[in-house]
């Protein structure tokens, strides 16, 4: 019997892998980090509604922790809400409690902001077969400097997936559609 090879020790919780690569404990954090900016990012505000009803609900504007660890991607990189908490910390965008209990924007989202955003929001559909991000970028870069594309799958209001104010008249007219936000660096003239 050949000599025993040895086991190496399964990774660090906090660490993961990513195409072949393994993500330090530092890399975590920041793609983390990254990720809630992102969910408390204008664009996101303004195209969804569920951290907008928590954060209308606080007088400060604050989102509980709670929240934003169920978030599907969080959950899979976080181990428990201390380290979410600690990740955010380091943030210059986002403010987490002492207790780390509750996160919010260090600038406040307003009604103004939503209003001028939305102006510079465009929702298309039917759109070609090779609606690939390059394609879409030289398309709707015709009338004006895009700033960023969202891919939207809406959900319908049939119990399939939450519905909201907003969002519900998009669901009934775009169902099972792929729908593209462009957001655009100005407001867009419709002449």
């Amino acid at each position: 019997m050949g000599p025993e090879q040895a086991v190496p020790p399964p990774p660090p919780p906090a660490q993961a892998h990513q195409q072949g690569r393994e993500l330090t404990t530092d890399d975590v954090l920041h793609k983390i980090t990254k990720q809630v900016e992102y969910y408390f990012s204008d664009i996101n505000l303004a195209t969804t509604e569920h951290l907008m009803r928590f954060i209308s609900k606080d007088p400060e504007g604050y989102v509980p922790m709670s929240v934003v660890a169920s978030f599907k991607k969080i959950k899979a990189l976080v181990q428990n809400s201390s380290m979410l908490a600690s990740a955010l910390r380091t943030s210059s965008k986002l403010v987490v409690t002492e207790d780390g209990n509750r996160v919010k924007r260090v600038q406040p989202f307003t009604e103004s902001d939503l209003e001028e955003l939305q102006a510079r929001i465009v929702v298309a559909e039917n759109l070609p077969d090779d609606h690939c991000y390059q394609n879409l970028m030289k398309i709707f870069s015709s009338v004006g400097s895009v700033k960023t594309i969202r891919t939207c799958y809406p959900q319908t209001p049939n119990g399939s997936g939450p519905v909201t104010n907003r969002s519900a008249k998009l669901d009934m007219l775009f169902a099972n559609k792929v729908i593209i936000i462009p957001v655009y660096n100005t407001q867009i003239s419709y002449s």
